[in-house]
């Protein structure tokens, strides 16, 4: 279902990871999105608007989220913080790194976001 050209490919591979977050396939496809730069791949704006819904796919992709935190680009920086701060305790690991940009950030949006 994510080697396919339909849509909806966010949701199915948040749904995938919040029942099981070792899900190989989905995991694949989550952190290839991720690692998409903005404005290349649709399937990226789709998951950063899915991810803060999916609170258990969240913490699935800590670690998959907490570098972007130091993306150059607004767009991955700001929906980091908002996925992180859906995933909750999970993310307690970017605690330090999500205050700094809730102070220091050069974008509003991020900063807002870090809060």
């Amino acid at each position: 279902l994510l080697t396919d050209d339909r849509p909806f490919h966010a949701e199915i591979a948040l749904t995938a990871l919040a029942l099981d977050p070792d899900r190989a396939p989905a995991r694949a496809w989550a952190r290839a999105a991720l690692a998409d730069k903005p404005g290349t791949n649709e399937d990226t704006y789709d998951l950063f608007d899915a991810l803060p819904g999916a609170p258990a796919a969240c913490a699935a992709l800590v670690p998959d989220l907490i570098p972007l935190l130091g993306a150059k680009g607004t767009f991955h920086r700001r929906g980091a913080c908002e996925a992180l701060g859906a995933a909750g305790p999970a993310a307690q690991g970017a605690l330090p790194k999500l205050k700094e940009l809730a102070e220091k950030d050069t974008a509003a949006a991020v900063r807002r976001a870090a809060t």
